[in-house]
């Protein structure tokens, strides 16, 4: 598999390891093990570049290492703006502070709980209650 990348995760509704392949349009295998799911999808993938180029598809872009800079902007109802600054103001803390330290206990909260098929969908809002 030419520098794609792969995601392996355990599937408690199926019982095996999940690999899967996002450049590839989500292509997937399972396995026993990650490293068999891994084999897997190796073979998977090489099948389907051979179809792309027996095809004379252009075969989709390795995605690159994605990088975090710890920024980002969000955009909320002023009612929770509102609610957020008076509790961090509540709390002792700036409103930086203050988020950073929900989202981390929301975080801690749901991290052994993940799911495979539908990761934190959902889960923030009802996390946050």
């Amino acid at each position: 598999m030419p520098n794609y990348s792969m995601r392996v995760e355990w599937s408690p509704e199926d019982q095996v390891y999940l690999a899967s392949c996002p450049e590839l349009g989500g292509l997937s295998a399972h396995g026993a093990t990650p490293q068999e799911a891994v084999v897997e999808l190796s073979e998977a993938a090489q099948l389907a570049i051979d179809t792309y180029e027996e095809e004379g598809w252009i075969l989709p872009e390795v995605r690159a290492a994605r990088r975090y800079s710890g920024q980002f902007r969000v955009r909320l109802p002023e009612s929770l703006h509102a609610w957020l600054a008076g509790s961090a103001d509540r709390e002792g803390m700036s409103l930086n502070t203050f988020v950073v330290a929900k989202l981390s206990e929301v975080q801690g909260r749901l991290s052994p709980a993940r799911s495979t098929s539908d990761p934190g969908k959902g889960r923030l809002a009802r996390a946050v209650k």
